[in-house]
């Protein structure tokens, strides 16, 4: 049960995989059903699509509310005019749709490099608002998986000068989007910070999608039972993925939901030449591979400064100063 005390709760190595493995399980998976709604079902809307996934993530938690899985901090103590919850109203309504921007302005390898700026960006504020420093092996251990991500994900390059700026300004703000949420996660728990940061969000995104979207969500688009359907499974898969990662950012670290990114990329190349017979280059093929074997390598060089190999149990989470994978 999540309540105001969630952030004492200890979770076991294998509690912890069991978290890290469905997060990116259920990216993946998302990643094909959205790029089944924009391609099959033609629904080119892709702001309002993001408002549904909100409106379907406040659903959830909010019966997780009603049921008493968790106690609702009260407005008083969590007001929308606090500056941590405004910011991360500000943040949830900016972010999601420059991270759309930049990959429609941009291809996905240029998309992908570029999003690598986010890894250093998070280290950089995590000392800076949260005095969390990792040791120099670890850092070098990053460069070579961003190595290895970038390696993979050159054969789509193609730079737009529009698409690079909208990406440059990307870069920060999801830099600051991780680590503010991990910043106000220490402060409240993460069911009650989703649901009061939503519902202005979901309005706000509601207007946003009727001025940058294009016309003809309501006029034009035809709503068939079939489409609807995909479209909640869309959002249901959506407010799953939303709860598991800021699980991820609260229990962890905003720098291991950034490396779960990078793993996510890396799966993906290698699971379409395994699964799918896609072709993909040697290069392609050496980067995924140097950017797991990276990730593994950061993982255990990370347990291990935490004792957590020796130790079936992980620290308390309001105790922790630095990554824990």
């Amino acid at each position: 049960m999540s309540d105001n005390n969630a952030n004492h709760i200890t979770y076991s190595i294998p509690q912890r995989s069991v978290l890290l493995t469905l997060n990116v399980l259920l990216a993946i998976i998302m990643i094909l059903v959205n790029k089944s709604v924009f391609t099959n079902l033609k629904f080119n809307f892709p702001i309002a699509l993001t408002t549904i996934h909100y409106i379907c993530t406040w659903i959830g938690v909010e019966t997780l509310r009603r049921f008493n899985i968790y106690k609702q901090i009260s407005y008083n103590k969590m007001p929308l005019n606090d500056v941590d919850i405004a910011s991360c109203i500000i943040l949830a309504v900016v972010g999601v749709p420059l991270n759309n921007l930049s990959l429609r302005l941009n291809g996905v390898g240029t998309y992908q490099l570029l999003k690598l700026l986010v890894t250093p960006a998070i280290c950089i504020l995590n000392y800076i608002m949260l005095g969390e420093l990792i040791s120099l092996k670890r850092s070098c251990i990053l460069v070579l998986v961003c190595a290895g991500v970038s390696l993979a994900t050159l054969s789509d390059l193609e730079m737009r000068l529009f698409g690079l700026i909208v990406a440059l300004i990307f870069v920060p703000v999801a830099a600051i989007y991780k680590v503010q949420f991990k910043r106000v996660l220490l402060k409240f728990d993460m069911l009650s910070v989703l649901h009061r940061v939503y519902p202005p969000a979901i309005l706000i995104m509601f207007f946003l999608s009727m001025l940058f979207d294009p016309s003809g969500l309501f006029t034009v688009y035809e709503y068939t039972f079939s489409k609807v359907i995909q479209l909640l499974i869309s959002g249901i898969l959506a407010s799953s993925i939303s709860l598991s990662s800021f699980h991820v950012v609260h229990v962890f670290s905003p720098l291991t939901h950034q490396i779960l990114g990078l793993l996510k990329v890396a799966l993906t190349i290698l699971g379409g030449w395994l699964f799918f017979s896609k072709e993909i280059s040697q290069y392609q093929m050496a980067g995924s591979v140097v950017a797991i074997g990276g990730i593994s390598w950061y993982t255990y060089e990370t347990m291990s400064a935490k004792g957590l190999l020796r130790s079936g149990k992980g620290p308390v989470i309001h105790q922790m100063k630095d990554e824990n994978v």
